[in-house]
C-alpha cells in the first residue's frame, strides 16, 4: 500500500512602502517585491510508516519582506552609539533563506498514517 504526494508552494508579493513612509515618497521607503518557491513530498512505505521531506526558498531568493524608516543612532566608528551623528535610515527584514527538512512518522495502531 504504497503511495506518495508531491506538492509546489509559491508565494509572491508585490512592492509595499515601508511604515514610517505614510505619504509614500521617502527614496528609502519602498521595500521591492518577491517571489519564493517551496516543495515538499511525502510518501507512505506502508499503513503505518510515512516519509516527508520540505524544501523552502528552493531557489536561494534573497530578498525583504518587510520596511521601517527610523532613525540610526549608532553611526560612530564601529557602529558606535553617537546621538550626534543620528540620522534617517531605512531598516528592512530579511526574508528567510534556504532550508530543506526530512522526517519519519509512525502511526501505532490499525489503519492508516493520518
Amino acid at each position: 500500500m504504497c503511495s506518495s504526494e508531491l506538492g509546489a508552494t509559491l508565494v509572491a508579493a508585490g512592492p509595499q512602502y515601508a511604515r514610517g513612509d505614510e505619504n509614500n515618497r521617502d527614496a528609502g521607503g519602498r521595500v521591492p517585491g518577491y517571489a519564493v518557491v517551496g516543495l515538499d513530498a511525502r510518501y507512505r512505505i506502508d499503513a503505518h510508516w510515512e516519509v516527508s521531506g520540505n524544501v523552502a526558498n528552493l531557489f536561494g531568493a534573497h530578498y525583504q519582506n518587510f520596511g521601517i524608516l527610523g532613525t540610526n543612532f549608532f553611526r560612530g566608528a564601529g557602529n558606535a552609539y553617537a546621538p550626534d551623528l543620528a540620522a534617517p535610515e531605512a531598516f528592512r527584514a530579511r526574508g528567510a533563506p534556504p532550508g530543506a527538512w526530512i522526517g519519519v512518522r509512525y502511526a501505532f495502531g490499525e489503519g492508516r498514517a493520518p
